[in-house]
């Protein structure tokens, strides 16, 4: 697909945007977790979806913000809105039977969560597009901290962005 994309269209760094991958698939283009419920067990499993494929050498990943399918609540779209904003691949999108995913209809406070988060989000914009290119074909951006051992660790949550670990302790 791309080589296909960069040959007919004649585009220097085509996108392959897909839910099926294979071997090496990380080096061509970004994964999208599939089709998943407007639920919070949904965003909460995005979390490990998008470690796995980052460990498998797929780091241009991400889910579906506020639910794909089923009607979302102001109050999960604006978590996950939060959430999101710092998935390697942000996107918001519905099926055809449910109400839309666009933030300015879940309210004032949707919008303003997510006009915080999207700054922060462009703010890292610069520093994601540097860890993908160190990582192009080669690795991950995300790393869970299960891979690093601490007596501490069970006190902490964490997440490895390209070598820097980002630590908060747990309540």
């Amino acid at each position: 697909a791309h080589e296909f994309t960069k040959n007919i269209e004649n585009v220097n760094f085509p996108l392959v945007f897909s839910r099926s991958t294979a071997y090496g698939s990380g080096r061509w283009g970004f994964h999208w977790t599939g089709s998943n419920s407007a639920t919070w067990e949904s965003m909460r499993d995005s979390i490990p979806s998008i470690f796995s494929f980052n460990l498998f050498g797929i780091p241009f990943t991400g889910a579906n913000i506020c639910g794909y399918a089923r009607n979302s609540t102001s109050e999960l779209c604006a978590r996950w809105i939060q959430l999101g904003s710092l998935y390697p691949v942000a996107k918001i999108d519905n099926i055809f039977n449910a109400e839309s995913k666009e933030l300015y209809n879940f309210g004032d406070l949707v919008v303003q969560t997510a006009q915080e988060a999207l700054r922060m989000r462009y703010s890292l914009l610069k520093y994601y597009y540097s860890l993908f290119i160190q990582s192009n074909g080669t690795g991950t951006i995300f790393r869970p901290c299960l891979l690093y051992t601490s007596d501490a660790a069970d006190d902490l949550l964490c997440v490895d962005l390209g070598g820097r670990r980002i630590i908060k302790k747990k309540k």
